[in-house]
């Protein structure tokens, strides 16, 4: 993308000066700026301020505070008294409205005492609402995930014990009560011992499940991916206080992102993990340490890095790491207590920048004192955004933290050293072309992708203003520019993520059934015994009832933990499928499967429908707060088409496509896409919503590797 403009009102924005100025700066960054005065008031807003908040020419003269609750005096940081005193403050604020509409803001707040009489800091905002939106829908799958599989877990456990323990206790009180004749022996040591095992795996289970440490928690999840690996892990939990179901989700998509690092690296290592509390929150240390000692691949985990900054930003924390002398990496998070925000009290309908009046944004510039070199400097060096500037002779003139952090030199080495001798060879082909706009008195906006040294996609987004005298000739340009890789590796971890937490959940609650599948098939072979022993028994009722009473409840317990366990694909029953898949969730709603064919779909193509169909059923229970599914399946141009509608409140099909992101949906469709089939979520006619997934009648699998496998070759 390229996009070529003149500056507002087709002037100039700075004096035609060597000095620097508001608007040169404010046409510069990416994002919002705003200015606010000794009493917390905003004196100015950019049209980048936030466009989400309508004409932020309105915010002016608004308390700060309004708009951005860690700026109160509540807050526990004390970041407003640290502003005060000359320190910047950066935070991850999430703004909602009395609509339920969220966005996400990451702030940096710079003080100043040369801005000019009266004021005292600027404010730098980026919306960052596409970035955090895959880790919120990650945080909110995996809670419902969680949620809706522990709600099971505790329906086993129910039926277990008020089922076959109790009734296997009270068997064992009846024959205490009898003469200890050899058949009454036989069976009371039979009914024990089923009974003891039964208790055994029930008291596993629920530990495991519902009162386990958050630490202990954290390794079971993490385990699975260590199989195979040359991996030490170890799990400390000091906690005195349960964290929240998303901090512990956070922890885990964090250690799960360094534990898949270092297993992409490949070599031994030993990791350990440290969870314990602090004020408002919980801390994660981890250290690494390599008993083999090996050249690291620096882009890519600096990428990674980069993202697990990101990552913790998002949920309002922090992370920063460190590396000894022996060569052991400390990486030291803080995730925050998570709670919702309250709704602001006031925020305008959204509109498009294009519906902004530059002349006003103008004229409120003209407004403010004039921006001296001295606070320029202060200002734009702490700024949030990566700012370089360059003078005619393409040397760098100024370079901002975040640029030079990027750079990796110190200030006084990149000052009068030419672009070309640091920057990227392509990213100066790239903006070589549009040199001749800037020069013209024009800035640029351009957005570009390519491939690094170690074959990761990068994409990058510029914008630059040119600096002219007061004749009008040439002294260079402001340039920001923002890493855009970082939104892209963070929708791919969130995706990773949620379908290694979905697999790694599903092998622990495998190893549970599994731990509970022998006790319970004890209890049926025991139900013979007991019913051969009432013959015998010198009052056959009580016994009788015991044994009606255990033929109903083990079926009860083999049903629900069916309900829990993984569909069998190998019957081609998708009928049996679908309903064994999806019944856990089905408490409060009803689901009908129709089946229109003759031709049962295939293993493979079952297990597709049968995924779809799960995200769409647990969709409209949780979301569509659904009491009725119905599911048809059907021959179509030769394939198979299976329609899933429900009676909840439905999508909004707007929404959806601003969603387009969301994980569930998104699995679904890209599902039904990689074997040749297609998957359409929309609004039914009737109200609720309609599922449509249709897959060929011989999947695309198979092929699609053979390509893939053709190009690496």
């Amino acid at each position: 993308m390229t996009n070529e403009s003149h500056r507002p009102g087709q002037q100039h924005p700075h004096a035609a000066t060597d000095a620097r100025s508001w608007a040169e700066l404010v046409e510069t960054l990416q994002h919002g700026l705003a200015v606010v005065d000794h009493q917390w008031r905003v004196v100015f807003a950019s049209r980048r301020f936030l466009p989400f908040l309508g004409e932020t020419a309105d915010l002016v003269g608004r308390d700060v505070q309004r708009v951005f609750d860690p700026l109160g005096d509540h807050d526990p940081r004390a970041l407003r008294r640290q502003v005060e005193e000359g320190t910047a403050v950066e935070f991850e604020q999430v703004i909602s409205n009395p609509g339920g509409d969220r966005w996400w803001v990451h702030v940096k707040v710079v003080p100043s005492a040369n801005l000019g009489s009266g004021l005292r800091a600027v404010i730098f905002a980026r919306d960052t609402t596409a970035l955090n939106r895959a880790l919120s829908d990650l945080r909110d799958t995996t809670l419902r995930l969680t949620e809706i599989e522990d709600a099971q877990h505790r329906r086993i456990a129910r039926e277990l014990h008020d089922g076959p323990i109790q009734l296997l206790s009270a068997l064992i009180f009846r024959l205490d009560m009898l003469d200890d004749s050899d058949s009454t022996v036989e069976l009371r040591e039979a009914t024990s011992n089923v009974n003891s095992q039964l208790r055994h795996a029930l008291a596993e289970f629920s530990d495991e499940e519902q009162s386990s440490p958050p630490g202990l928690q954290l390794k079971r999840w993490i385990a699975p991916f260590l199989i195979g690996s040359p991996i030490e892990f170890h799990v400390s939990d000091h906690s005195a206080t349960q964290p929240s179901g998303a901090v512990i989700q956070s922890a885990f998509v964090f250690v799960y992102e360094l534990v898949r690092a270092a297993r992409y690296i490949g070599r031994r290592r030993v990791m350990r993990v440290s969870l314990s509390d602090v004020p408002d929150g919980h801390r994660l240390v981890l250290t690494i340490t390599e008993t083999e000692r090996s050249s690291i691949q620096i882009g890519r985990v600096a990428a990674q890095y980069r993202a697990l900054v990101a990552y913790a930003q998002s949920v309002g924390g922090t992370v920063s790491t460190e590396l000894d002398d022996s060569g052991v990496r400390t990486i030291d998070v803080l995730l925050p207590s998570v709670s919702e925000p309250e709704p602001m009290g006031r925020l305008d309908s959204a509109r498009s920048n294009d519906q902004r009046n530059p002349n006003r944004e103008s004229s409120q510039i003209s407004s403010l004192p004039p921006l001296s070199s001295v606070a320029w400097e202060e200002i734009v060096t702490e700024a949030s955004e990566r700012l370089t500037e360059f003078d005619k002779a393409a040397a760098f003139s100024f370079v901002n933290h975040p640029r030079r952090d990027l750079y990796g030199y110190d200030t006084a080495e990149l000052l009068g050293r030419r672009m070309e001798t640091v920057v990227e060879p392509s990213s100066m082909r790239i903006l070589a072309p549009h040199l001749e706009t800037l020069r013209s008195g024009k800035i640029i906006e351009l957005e570009w992708s390519r491939k690094n040294a170690f074959g990761d996609l990068r994409r990058a987004r510029l914008r630059a203003s040119p600096r002219l005298d007061v004749r009008g000739r040439w002294q260079g340009a402001l340039v920001s520019e923002e890493d855009l890789s970082e939104v892209s590796f963070l929708e791919h971890l969130a995706e990773s993520a949620l379908a290694d937490f979905t697999k790694t959940r599903r092998l622990v609650t495998q190893e549970s059934l599994r731990r509970l599948e022998t006790p319970v098939t004890a209890s049926e072979a025991l139900i013979e015994q007991i019913r051969e022993f009432e013959d015998s028994a010198p009052d056959p009722e009580p016994f009788r009832a015991i044994r009606a009473a255990l033929e109903a409840a083990v079926p009860r317990v083999q049903r629900a933990l069916t309900a829990l366990a993984s569909p069998d694909m190998s019957s081609v029953d998708l009928g049996q499928a679908v309903r064994t898949s999806v019944v856990f969730a089905l408490s409060d709603a009803e689901l009908v499967f129709v089946d229109d064919t003759s031709t049962p779909p295939s293993a493979e193509a079952s297990e597709v429908l049968v995924r779809i169909a799960r995200e769409a059923v647990i969709n409209a229970v949780v979301h569509g707060e659904a009491d009725l599914i119905t599911m048809t399946l059907s021959i179509e141009r030769e394939g198979h088409q299976l329609l899933i509608r429900d009676n909840g409140t439905g999508i909004d099909i707007d929404d959806l496509d601003e969603r387009s992101g969301h994980l569930g949906t998104r699995s679904m469709m890209e599902r039904a896409r990689e074997r040749g089939g297609n998957c359409r979520i929309e609004p039914a006619a009737e109200g609720g919503t309609l599922v449509s997934a249709w897959l060929p009648p011989q999947t695309r699998r198979d092929s699609m590797l053979d390509v893939d496998l053709h190009q690496g070759r």
